[in-house]
């Protein structure tokens, strides 16, 4: 069986961090295990153009290149230029994109100018979603684009029911979609971890109960939602408070919004959380919540399955595959403040319940996450293209 040798062109800048003290960090594990089932993966990464980003070996499977870029449309020349360069000087010989539009562009001018078979990974809602469209004039251009090359994929790979859906209307042949969830690392660590310091640390008087939110600080997240949430809820509860993990561009912007409409008096901002810290924030809280207006299988949703946590969520794509409403959790129409207020205060108020639920969505979770299937699943879609392309045995 001839070996598979991967390009995989990437926006993905932590691929591009060598590791630290504590080993590869999340998205360079997962990458690991994929690793698994090829001979080399050369991973072109959009980076900021600074020396700190160099090539570098992250096993001796894997060589990670950064793009070094000034912009997003630099990085579709680099992705091009470096990509061709690692072909040649690797015998590349599968080629695979992390979305649709930037470097599905870029996969798709490569796997056509070298003959090769191409995989876009499409977890996102973003595709035809009026939310994603309204949300940058530029996405009006991107949606076409981004139609144009997953119908030219050899496979494309989506992490929720909704999405398959989604890729059968715009025109996807259904046996090139391959419905995949991601592999948790440290899945572990979310059901064992001992939340007792952080909760003590977050429940200081007057607070007794504390939910928590993790996201990065764009209107994806909807943080105007949210600010409403937290409003309606501590008008009955005044002793919840909001921890909100995350950071982003527009932190000040947000945490500014917060202030003007007095929903501040009960958050905790945490800023970025290391994702080795992130289970004890889980372990120690009394509920989940996820106000996002798209989203594709949010992984924070599927951590507080692991944890076993009820969960309050919008009801955007992948969310029902995890929340069976009512059973495990809640899930509410996108923007809808009260419905999700009242959701949460719900599981506030009986404790029994909530810890059903919790269970409820780990057992759901423990079905759909299995590591070993996850890997045949991926091995199976790229084993597939390549020997659609060259035939087996070759």
């Amino acid at each position: 069986m001839k070996p598979m040798r991967l390009l995989n062109i990437s926006l993905s800048t932590p691929m591009a961090h060598k590791p630290d003290a504590r080993g590869p960090n999340d998205p360079q594990l997962h990458q690991i295990a994929y690793s698994s089932f090829f001979e080399k993966m050369i991973y072109v990464i959009k980076t900021p153009d600074s020396p700190e980003y160099e090539p570098f070996d992250l096993t001796d499977k894997i060589r990670i290149v950064p793009s070094r870029s000034a912009s997003r449309w630099a990085f579709l020349k680099h992705a091009a230029a470096l990509g061709a360069r690692a072909i040649r000087e690797h015998g590349v010989n599968i080629i695979a994109a992390q979305e649709p539009f930037g470097t599905g562009a870029a996969g798709l001018l490569l796997a056509r100018r070298f003959g090769l078979p191409l995989c876009v990974h499409n977890v996102n809602d973003a595709i035809d979603n009026p939310q994603w469209l309204a949300e940058e004039p530029v996405n009006r251009i991107m949606n076409p684009l981004g139609k144009f090359v997953l119908r030219r994929a050899g496979a494309v790979r989506v992490d929720s029911v909704s999405e398959a859906e989604k890729m059968a209307r715009i025109g996807v042949p259904p046996a090139r979609v391959h419905n995949i969830q991601f592999i948790v690392n440290e899945a572990d660590s979310f059901t064992s971890a001992d939340g007792s310091e952080i909760r003590k640390q977050i429940l200081v008087e007057p607070f007794t109960q504390f939910v928590l939110f993790v996201g990065r600080f764009e209107p994806q997240k909807d943080f105007e939602t949210l600010f409403a949430v937290v409003r309606e809820v501590a008008s009955h509860k005044p002793r919840v408070r909001f921890v909100v993990a995350g950071s982003g561009k527009r932190e000040a912007e947000y945490r500014a919004l917060a202030e003007k409409t007095g929903a501040a008096q009960n958050i905790l901002f945490t800023g970025w959380v290391d994702y080795f810290d992130l289970p004890k924030y889980y372990a120690g809280a009394d509920a989940f919540l996820l106000c996002s207006v798209h989203e594709t299988n949010p992984r924070v949703v599927i951590f507080s399955r692991l944890a076993q946590k009820a969960a309050v969520s919008t009801d955007v794509s992948g969310v029902r595959d995890f929340i069976e409403d009512g059973v495990s959790g809640f899930v509410r129409p996108l923007k809808d403040a009260p419905g999700l207020a009242q959701a949460l205060m719900r599981i506030l108020d009986d404790p029994e319940r909530a810890a059903a639920m919790g269970r409820a969505g780990f057992e759901t979770a423990q079905r759909i996450l299995d590591r070993g299937h996850i890997l045949a699943q991926m091995e199976s879609m790229y084993r597939g293209i390549f020997e659609e392309r060259f035939g087996k045995g070759r």
